[in-house]
């Protein structure tokens, strides 16, 4: 409960709500993004690795319209999840609530999975924090269930569910990953009019960090500025976190971070470990200042190019 009696679960939702519709009415997109033209295309099996990520298609892949509800509903459940991991994380109700709403304003991990609403993602992500959860409460065999399932859309959800509560439990579920890669044959590399236009899908480890992501990663404004105001309040949270809570964000970023190595995009990827860094950020901020970074952390960010 926080001050006015209301469940905070309740107004994390909200503030899902309202910024899905705040996304939803202020941006307009042109077609389906890249990659959901391989998720949602039921004619022909897509290539490595999204064919791995097979749960979606099998659910949704004949009906669109019920995989991009499926998709808001996921992001709406992620506000009442985060904030009840971040609570179980030792903190404050209002330090909860600031932490949701920091998250909403995560282009990479929230504003792209609601202008994007065919991607593996917004799954992915919902199972993550449920499964992070159920490992804080003690409920392991639940937690490994549900990072098996979300395994089964994103091989990120297991991994990041086990660094975001710090429980090797979560990650049985890259058993869905593995056994896929295994069992399910991809399908073919598409060949536009330029042959070398997927060439990053051919030898992905090899060449991605040297010839796609490699001047971003230098670039600190790509890199840092899209955390918003965590890029201030992290540094100045870690006074406050316990080791334990450190560990994990370190951990995470790294793991964050690294994948930009074998993988075309930017935050999209690392902002995957929002949950330790929300929770250290919001530790050290006093409540005079909650108005100020509610109004500025919308805007605290450069132009993003999300695909």
């Amino acid at each position: 409960m926080i001050g006015i009696d209301v469940p905070g679960p309740v107004i994390a939702g909200l503030i899902t709500l309202l910024w899905s519709l705040i996304i939803r009415f202020s941006f307009r997109k042109s077609g389906l993004s890249p990659d959901e033209r391989f998720y949602m295309n039921p004619k022909e099996k897509p290539p490595a690795p999204y064919v791995y990520r097979w749960l979606p298609r099998l659910l949704f892949v004949k009906n669109h319209g019920a995989w991009r509800w499926a998709s808001r509903l996921s992001m709406f459940l992620c506000g009442p999840l985060l904030y009840e991991v971040l609570v179980m994380w030792g903190l404050e109700p209002q330090q909860a609530l600031l932490g949701v709403w920091l998250f909403v304003g995560f282009n990479g991990v929230f504003g792209i999975n609601h202008l994007f609403l065919g991607l593996v993602d917004q799954l992915g992500m919902v199972f993550m924090l449920a499964s992070t959860l159920a490992a804080l409460k003690g409920q392991v065999v639940m937690s490994a269930i549900l990072a098996l399932i979300g395994g089964s859309c994103s091989e990120r959800t297991p991994v990041f569910a086990a660094i975001s509560a710090m429980s090797f439990w979560p990650l049985i579920g890259i058993i869905s990953p593995i056994l896929a890669r295994k069992f399910i044959e991809p399908g073919p590399i598409p060949l536009p009019n330029n042959p070398k236009a997927f060439w990053w899908l051919k030898t992905p480890v090899m060449n991605v960090g040297k010839k796609t992501n490699g001047p971003r990663i230098m670039d600190w404004k790509m890199m840092i500025l899209p955390w918003g105001a965590c890029a201030i309040l992290l540094p100045l949270g870690c006074t406050e976190a316990s080791l334990e809570l450190l560990f994990s964000a370190a951990i995470a970023l790294v793991v964050g971070y690294g994948q930009l190595r074998i993988a075309t995009d930017t935050h999209r990827l690392y902002q995957w470990a929002f949950v330790p860094v929300l929770a250290i950020s919001v530790l050290s901020v006093p409540l005079w200042a909650y108005p100020l970074i509610i109004v500025l952390h919308p805007f605290l960010k450069p132009d993003e190019n999300l695909f």
